[in-house]
């Protein structure tokens, strides 16, 4: 059996978070540091992409909606339906 000593001297070698070694498990490694106009240029290209989406005309969804209903009132574990038209 192990003594308080020895589960505390194994514990020290470990990470605090038990993720990953490299991982303290306050977040902040993740975090990557932009300058303001760094982090105005990602919004902009971010902003043109949704934009180029939403002008796209594509009849995608209507294409595949009724297919996609069909699917989730299917494997629906209840009796009471998902969509009521």
């Amino acid at each position: 059996m192990m003594g308080k000593r020895e589960k505390r001297k194994r514990a020290a070698g470990r990470p605090k978070s038990g993720i990953s070694p490299g991982f303290s498990g306050n977040g902040l490694e993740a975090l990557r540091y932009e300058t303001p106009a760094q982090e105005s240029e990602r919004a902009a290209k971010a902003i043109q992409l949704i934009d180029e989406w939403l002008r796209e005309d594509s009849d995608y969804d209507e294409k595949t909606w009724p297919a996609l209903k069909k699917a989730l009132e299917r494997n629906r574990l209840s009796a009471r339906r998902l969509f009521n038209d």
